[in-house]
């Protein structure tokens, strides 16, 4: 039987303080018709079963997959129901506070962490040390900047090359058919 994935055991967040994160988190999202809370899951969901079923939970460590989670679940937050050229167009504060500049994205990764560090029942990093603290976090950062569809075909980090590796080779994703 395969053994279950419990990032929540292995990073030491209780289950309240997960409870708590999660209804901050859905408290975080807009009625928006796409960039809402039901999205986030369910771009959530579709990473869960991509690492619970793929031959990627062999390649990425367990703070890759925290990360992967949490940014899955925030990477819409607080989504205005707006695009970063509106913003930009429009000189919105948000525009001008990340300089034109992966706004939305950089948005929800300040969001995020704003929304963690201020309030310590929510935190579900509370028992990371600096060293795992910092690499999490750089990984939902990068993960959420990697969102940006404009800037998508620019991009050629690790962190694509292994996904894009993983999705187009169907023998190591799945093993052999």
């Amino acid at each position: 039987r395969q053994r279950q994935m419990c990032i929540r055991d292995r990073f030491g967040i209780a289950p309240s303080t997960l409870r708590k994160f999660l209804r901050a988190v859905i408290a975080g999202y807009h009625a928006n018709p796409y960039h809402n809370f039901r999205h986030a899951f369910c771009v959530f969901h579709v990473c869960y079963n991509v690492v619970r079923m793929t031959a990627i939970r062999e390649i990425l460590g367990n703070g890759d997959v925290l990360a992967l989670l949490v940014a899955a679940l925030v990477h819409a937050i607080d989504h205005p129901g707006v695009n970063n050229d509106f913003l930009i167009r429009t000189r919105d504060e948000l525009a001008l506070l990340y300089n034109d500049h992966s706004v939305l994205e950089h948005h929800h990764a300040s969001t995020t962490f704003t929304m963690l560090r201020d309030n310590d029942a929510i935190n579900i990093f509370a028992a990371l040390d600096e060293e795992a603290y910092t690499d999490v976090r750089r990984n939902v950062i990068a993960a959420l900047l990697a969102t940006e569809f404009v800037k998508r075909d620019r991009r050629d980090d690790t962190a694509q090359t292994v996904f894009v590796h993983s999705f187009t080779n169907v023998d190591y994703v799945f093993g052999k058919v």
